[in-house]
């Protein structure tokens, strides 16, 4: 992995980005056939009031149950969501950048 990509994961140790290859180059750019934002929390309420908080940002947040699904454009976009997600709801448990 890119140092980049290592050193944002170390500062946001509950984030897991999962990627089709091997970085070349900044890992946001990896090209799939799309990437998702998935975020876990600790109870439903706080999960809808992520959701809620997420769509009045712009992005659509998709609910079930304590996890929230995002489609994201690119990974600049879902780093951005993660660091919005984890600016208001720094306990969410788990939150997985995906690049499929």
């Amino acid at each position: 992995m890119g140092a980049d990509l290592t050193q944002w994961l170390e500062q946001h140790p509950q984030v897991l980005v999962v990627l089709p290859d091997e970085p070349n180059g900044d890992w946001r750019a990896q090209a799939g056939y799309g990437w998702i934002f998935k975020a876990w929390f600790g109870s439903w309420r706080q999960s809808w009031a992520a959701r809620e908080a997420i769509r009045e940002a712009g992005w659509d947040a998709r609910y079930w149950g304590r996890k929230l699904r995002v489609t994201v454009t690119d990974g600049y976009d879902g780093e951005k969501l993660t660091e919005f997600v984890l600016g208001r709801y720094p306990s969410a448990r788990r939150i997985q950048l995906r690049c499929d």
